[in-house]
């Protein structure tokens, strides 16, 4: 293929014999430009009918979590596939067209890959990482019905602990836990949406790449709230890189006036309890006029108060009183903020 491609792209250098190389070129524009409204039908039907499918599986996980996931999954797969597959019939259409002057051909490649090379890129990526989502739950779907949950709740946090004393399932991070976790913040109200992997994983594939390209504040905040859902008060700051929860980013609460620096990390949840099949999460906050340092890192159930500041780099799993200095890992008040001027 890079033969070919560096034949047209450059036909005087004459890689491959001209009869052989015209046959091949002929059969690809044939296949790539000619065909390509037909192709692009095709795709277009097949993707909506697949989204119907797609929604569903996902209304099925109501009563039906395990097999209501694989369906929507493996729908979210095949329209992942649809949607690469364009984007090489585009391109290549463009590559081996013989209808268009060689120049004009060269500057809409030029023009085009970049925008193809990324957006191929970031579907390439979802699709693996919904493939090894889909085979894991297809290797624990007999798993889920053994196990059974319970649900604690201390102070703002919540626990949800996995009973696995009748499954082989040993870790909380696999498949089948997540499923009924999943299914347990669905039935005891911590969730709107029937499923807050999926809804939070479209929502934070468009965030990753809208955020790291978004210079100004106001537009990242406008970014941050709609996809999301957190609360992000007047005159917020939310720096550049910074990142939110992934799974409960509607647990974060930005009063006015109050700002995270480049890089931090806002967490509202954890598999890293002492238990290794427990689950648990809680909301942050941090009130209005305070100030959290650059690639700092808030941990669930964190508030911190009216006009504390957070030094660059710290790690809070602590409440931050107002008014107050904190810095480290763990975060450690240091001075009253009246004792720094």
């Amino acid at each position: 293929m890079f033969v070919l491609v560096l034949n047209v792209v450059l036909p005087f250098i004459s890689l491959v014999p001209d009869a052989w190389a015209n046959l091949t070129l002929s059969s690809l524009e044939f296949i790539f430009y000619k065909s390509a409204p037909t192709i692009f039908l095709v795709l277009l039907l097949t993707f909506s009918l697949n989204l119907i499918v797609l929604v569903v599986g996902y209304n099925l996980c109501r009563g039906h979590r395990v097999e209501g996931t694989l369906v929507y999954v493996f729908s979210l797969i095949i329209d992942l596939v649809l949607v690469a597959t364009a984007l090489m019939v585009s391109f290549f259409g463009i590559l081996f067209s013989t209808e268009i002057a060689l120049p004009f051909k060269t500057l809409l490649a030029m023009a085009y890959l970049p925008f193809f090379g990324v957006l191929f890129f970031f579907t390439a990526e979802k699709l693996i990482d919904t493939s090894f989502f889909f085979y894991d739950v297809l290797k624990e779907r007999k798993e889920y019905s053994k196990l059974r949950y319970s649900v604690k709740r201390e102070g703002k946090m919540t626990y949800i602990t996995i009973d696995n004393s009748e499954s082989n399932v040993t870790c909380v991070l696999s498949a089948a836990p997540t499923l009924l976790i999943e299914q347990a913040l669905y039935e005891i109200g911590e969730a709107r949406s029937i499923s807050r992997l999926f809804k939070n994983a479209l929502a934070n594939f468009f965030l990753e790449i809208f955020t790291h390209i978004t210079a100004w504040h106001r537009a990242r905040v406008f970014f941050f709230k709609t996809l999301t859902g957190a609360k992000v008060g007047k005159d917020c700051l939310i720096g550049q890189w910074a990142r939110f929860d992934p799974i409960f980013p509607d647990l974060i609460d930005f009063e006015e006036d109050c700002g995270v620096g480049i890089g931090c990390t806002v967490l509202t949840h954890s598999y890293m309890d002492v238990d290794r099949m427990t689950f648990c999460f809680g909301p942050v906050k941090i009130c209005r006029h305070a100030r959290v340092g650059a690639h700092s890192v808030i941990l669930p159930g964190v508030t911190i108060g009216e006009g504390a500041v957070v030094g660059a780099g710290s790690v809070v799993d602590k409440d931050v009183p107002p008014h107050t200095f904190a810095a480290g890992a763990p975060a450690k008040i240091r001075k009253r903020k009246s004792e720094m001027t």
